[in-house]
């Protein structure tokens, strides 16, 4: 029996595996025959387009990110080369630039370098240069103002339209300046706060601010703390007349349950008072001493400065006591030594600006024999002698010699004796330099000025 099943296993066995060899063959050719259905291409394009098109977007940008940079900067080179040629050429100079030939139009970028350049006359203006005989001359705006267009300038790989405008108006030129070349001497003698970066305007200021944020503060807890105590007195009766309302209550008696106390509110701290109205309330001293003493039988000249700063406080506002609070600076002018001195210049910074000088005070305390000019330089972003009010100026002089004041702004002087003018003191409209104001506007270029890429501001002081 067993040889008849190993017989039949026997004879089954290769029945069998020819039938999966051909199987599999005839899969494998099926499958060889099959190729990528149209499904599967699309959706391959699919995810290829998702993957591609960022990635394409961002070089767009990139691109364009890079040639606005490259713009820009071409663009501000072409208005750095205007300013510096306005800045070699002055106003006169800039203006015959304007009038001459393109063949002769080197000094800016013009000739070559651009398709067109002229004046744009202002309204009620006329043009900047006129010709006499054949010959070009300058003929200045009475408002003071220029102004000029280059067309079609190329710089790098882009062109450009420009505008240029000189302003002499954008600046105070009416106002009075100290000629302070008079100065370069070492016979001369320098007062001034700001020298070791010592602004004692300021700190004084804080300081008053500090106090009074204090005393603010402080007027706070007292009330503060003194309802707290009141209001605790109130709920502790209470407490009390709610225990012996609970016992009469607990014995069977009648009684009236105690109302809970009206207590105050705690009320908010003050607000601070402004900087302005602090700095009104402060008066400014400047105390000079010029003396002289005797050291190996040289004479030496010795000049010392303090600042006091004087806080009124009559409405107490800074602190419970004291009408006057004072707080006082020094070291930046401390025992400075001079073989000689002939002149001091001092640099005064109004504390609260120039209208209120009165509020001000310079004391000049003289003890040498030498004869002393002081100058007295106001500093200020306005003209000094617009105001109506005068800077305080007390001199003690405690030896022979003179002592003459000069400012350009107006000395209230004790004792009158003392005599005060007007010294070195130049307008600027009555001198050969005058300030103006450049500005550049860089366009794309087309004529119509309506597309700005960059602009660019200088200063020119036209000798």
């Amino acid at each position: 029996m067993n040889r008849i099943l190993c017989k039949i296993n026997k004879e089954r066995q290769p029945r069998q595996s020819a039938n999966s060899r051909a199987f599999r063959a005839e899969w494998l050719d099926e499958s060889r025959n099959k190729g990528i259905t149209l499904v599967e291409i699309i959706v391959s394009m699919l995810i290829l387009a998702i993957i591609i098109v960022p990635l394409l977007s961002s070089f767009v940008t990139a691109g364009k990110a890079n040639l606005a940079v490259k713009n820009n900067s071409f663009a501000r080179t072409v208005g750095e080369s205007v300013i510096e040629s306005v800045k070699l050429l002055g106003i006169e100079g800039t203006a015959l630039e304007f009038y001459k030939d393109t063949e002769s139009a080197e000094t800016f970028i013009m000739a070559a370098e651009c398709s067109g350049f002229g004046e744009i006359v202002p309204v009620g203006g006329h043009e900047s240069v006129v010709t006499n005989n054949g010959i070009k001359k300058f003929s200045p705006q009475a408002s003071g103002i220029y102004e000029y267009m280059i067309t079609g300038v190329k710089q790098g790989t882009g062109t450009y339209d420009v505008k240029l405008k000189l302003d002499k108006n954008a600046y105070p030129n009416d106002y009075q300046y100290a000629d302070l070349s008079a100065f370069a001497s070492d016979k001369t003698a320098l007062v001034n706060p700001a020298l070791r970066n010592s602004d004692y305007d300021y700190k004084a200021l804080q300081y008053f601010k500090q106090l009074h944020e204090r005393y603010l503060y402080s007027k706070y807890v007292t009330i503060r703390d003194q309802i707290e105590a009141e209001n605790g007195e109130k709920w502790e009766q209470y407490y009390e007349e709610l225990d012996r309302y609970n016992e009469e209550i607990s014995q069977g008696h009648e009684a009236v349950k105690p109302e809970l106390p009206q207590t105050k509110p705690i009320p908010d701290k003050e607000e601070a008072l402004p900087d302005e109205y602090i700095k009104n309330n402060i008066k400014k001293t400047l105390d000079i001493s010029i003396k002289e003493k005797v050291e190996g039988g040289n004479t030496i000249y010795i000049v010392d400065s303090t600042m006091t700063y004087e806080c009124d406080n009559t409405l107490r506002q800074f602190a419970a006591t004291n009408d006057v609070i004072v707080k006082t600076y020094s070291g930046y002018c401390s025992d400075q030594g001079y073989a000689d001195i002939e002149s001091l210049l001092v640099m005064y910074a109004p504390f609260s600006g120039i209208d209120t000088l009165n509020l001000e005070t310079v004391n000049i305390k003289k003890e040498t024999l030498r004869d002393i000019d002081v100058y007295i330089i106001v500093q200020s972003d306005r003209d000094v002698s617009t105001s109506g009010s005068a800077l305080n100026v007390n001199v003690d002089t405690a030896a022979t010699g003179s002592i003459n004041l000069y400012s350009q702004a107006s000395l209230d002087v004790t004792p009158a004796t003392i005599s005060s003018e007007r010294k070195l003191i130049h307008d600027v409209a009555d001198s050969a330099d005058t300030i103006y104001n450049i500005d550049v506007e860089v366009y794309k270029a087309g004529g119509t000025f309506s597309s700005l890429i960059t602009s660019i501001k200088s200063t020119l002081v036209n000798r």
